[in-house]
């Protein structure tokens, strides 16, 4: 098996990326935090963000997410996770996300690209 590399790395993310670029420009997507009752845009985008990793503070929040200022974090986590729960989040983004691609391509139709298998010492 060949290595991984920038190119196999670059057909992945040409493959994967309109499923999570939806998330930001679709219209009911992008309205999921204020929908939750969540406060504001950067709350629904952290919560949203970092919902996959449970109830997690603003300082790993800060960490994981690496490009934000810690107070611009604080003032959106942990308060999100008083307002809904980050299973909640998940699931309703889920199936937001899965809408609007369906919108966009209804049936399953074909796989345009496929992301070659990692070898087996690559990381």
């Amino acid at each position: 098996m060949e290595p991984c590399t920038a190119q196999h790395a670059r057909s992945l993310w040409l493959a994967t990326e309109p499923l999570h670029a939806v998330c930001y420009f679709d219209d009911d997507c992008r309205a999921l935090g204020r929908d939750l009752g969540l406060r504001g845009f950067w709350m629904g985008y952290f919560a949203t963000r970092t919902a996959p990793l449970g109830t997690i503070g603003p300082e790993v929040a800060t960490s994981v997410l690496g490009v934000f200022a810690p107070g611009m974090v604080a003032r959106a986590l942990p308060a999100a996770w008083s307002i809904v729960s980050p299973d909640r989040v998940l699931g309703e983004r889920g199936t937001r996300a899965a809408r609007a691609l369906r919108v966009i391509n209804p049936g399953p139709g074909p796989v345009r690209h496929r992301a070659p298998a990692p070898s087996p010492g690559a990381r």
